[in-house]
């Protein structure tokens, strides 16, 4: 049984890794799309830019209040799997809900913040997304770094921290 265990908690994680590297894949292939659009024919709006300052205020505003709700759903996440009295798996499926989420809410500004920049070509908007990937990269999931979140008991923890 622990085994079989020990198997399903290596499969979330590396399920969890997987996830997140198809999000910051996807994530880095437009971003380059972008630029070379950007390179080759230039901004696709370039009226936008008499705006720019309203406009890349308004998506810094969105991008923090984004990055707030995905900490405040991790957050929920974890605590509702810490203090769950279910098995291990369960609330290692906890958390891999709350991560996933995360992971859509902190990747959707960079999104449009990508797509900001085709319209203008303005930098700071790509610099603006390089952050928000660099965010969505700091949350790489360790089982060492999980255990540690859901404070797991010396045992449990020896079980993640192998995968």
């Amino acid at each position: 049984m622990a085994d079989e265990t020990g198997t399903q908690t290596a499969q979330t994680i590396r399920l969890l890794k997987i996830i997140t590297v198809a999000m910051v894949a996807s994530l880095v292939l437009y971003l380059v799309g972008v630029i070379v659009v950007i390179e080759n024919y230039g901004p696709l709006v370039p009226g936008i830019n008499e705006y720019h300052t309203i406009v890349l205020t308004l998506m810094m505003t969105f991008a923090f209040i984004f990055l707030l709700v995905g900490k405040k759903i991790l957050a929920d996440g974890i605590n509702k799997a810490k203090n769950s009295l279910k098995s291990d798996s369960d609330k290692l499926n906890i958390f891999r809900k709350s991560f996933v989420l995360y992971l859509l809410v902190t990747e959707t500004p960079a999104w449009i913040t990508l797509t900001l920049y085709l319209l203008t070509g303005s930098f700071p908007f790509l610099a603006l997304a390089a952050v928000l990937l660099g965010l969505i990269l700091s949350s790489w999931p360790r089982g060492k770094k999980i255990s540690g979140q859901l404070e797991l008991n010396w045992e449990e923890q020896a079980e993640f921290t192998k995968k």
